[in-house]
């Protein structure tokens, strides 16, 4: 029984630090929720009624799944094996290295996709900055209307059409309006 009150303590505390890390209460400290959740844990398979029972078989499952746990390792030798195996993949991994400088491409790689990347950002941040003012966006307010960054549809005093009004690229145009099938 105090192996089952054990795991259920440890359960609790669990549960408590869990919750304390999801709601991250500032005067609460996480410690203090998972000690406070490991008495409540403690407490309730000490109950005899049904929550107690339903904790104490709980906690008892878990002593149980442990222990299979702990047979089969013994049994097996899960852990030795898996130490084996690791440390021979390593060194057929290190000589595949050592033979082909898999680490050293990789890092070429790497910086090169950087490289490109924060010349492409860059060059985006530049055409944003061309806008009226230098402001970014190029317009008050920043942004765009209806999703078109640094632009705005003005209503027009002539004719029908809306009229494009700065944002993008130089030359920039919005795109195609499906319902009227015109720029």
């Amino acid at each position: 029984m105090t192996k089952t009150l054990v795991a259920v303590v440890f359960v609790g505390a669990l549960y408590g630090y869990l919750l304390a890390s999801a709601i991250s209460l500032f005067f609460l400290p996480a410690w203090l929720l998972a000690l406070i959740g490991g008495g409540i844990g403690g407490y309730t398979a000490t109950l005899r009624d049904g929550r107690g029972d339903m904790v104490r078989c709980l906690g008892m499952k878990l002593v149980a799944f442990f222990g299979l746990i702990k047979a089969v390792e013994e049994e097996l030798s899960v852990w030795l094996k898996l130490g084996k195996v690791c440390h021979i993949s390593y060194g057929h991994a290190a000589k595949f290295d050592e033979r082909w400088k898999v680490r050293e491409n990789l890092w070429k790689v790497g910086g090169w996709v950087s490289g490109k990347l924060t010349k492409e950002a860059e060059r985006v941040r530049g055409d944003r900055m061309e806008g009226e003012g230098g402001r970014e966006g190029g317009r008050e307010g920043g942004g765009g209307f209806g999703g078109y960054p640094g632009g705005r549809f003005e209503q027009p005093t002539y004719g029908g059409e809306e009229r494009w009004q700065g944002g993008g690229r130089a030359g920039a145009r919005p795109p195609v309006n499906s319902s009227w099938g015109q720029r």
